[in-house]
């Protein structure tokens, strides 16, 4: 069993309970960590990213858990100053986005989010920035559960 989004990495009693009726006796149970780092450049490669300078951002995301990624932008010192909050998967329209935009120094979104539509996001005449999400996993526990089958 592979717990992702645990919050400080370790699974809550309710998130082990739906998962315990599932398990065989001595079924490993691993848990990650999740961080959001700063990007480095703009998706065209022409601006370097400073938290300064490109505040506020309109912030563009169509996940499951928008909440998450608000508060780790502004853990990274980002003021955000417009959200474009969508549903998982929903199509990004490009007229709402340019609104969002106005009085903005930039734009960040998720990879899931950019990738799905680039065109709309290379039409706006802001720097945009994509945040990458590190998943870090317990490298002693990882081994010892892959172990029996490596």
């Amino acid at each position: 069993v592979l717990f992702t989004r645990c919050e400080g990495g370790i699974p809550t009693t309710a998130e082990f309970k739906k998962v315990t009726p599932h398990l065989k006796l001595g079924a490993y149970v691993l848990t990650s960590t999740m961080k959001t780092p700063a990007p480095v450049e703009s998706v065209d490669c022409r601006v370097v990213f400073n938290a300064a300078e490109h505040s506020p951002v309109c912030l563009v995301s169509g996940i499951a858990q928008p909440e998450a990624l608000h508060l780790s932008v502004v853990k990274l010192g980002l003021a955000i100053g417009t959200e474009l909050r969508l549903r998982d998967h929903q199509p990004i329209d490009a007229a709402k986005l340019t609104l969002k935009c106005q009085g903005q120094r930039s734009i960040l979104t998720t990879a899931k989010d950019y990738w799905r539509d680039p065109k709309v996001f290379e039409q706006l005449p802001l720097p945009v920035f994509v945040l990458d999400l590190e998943v870090n996993w317990d490298a002693t526990e990882m081994r010892k559960a892959l172990r029996p089958f490596i």
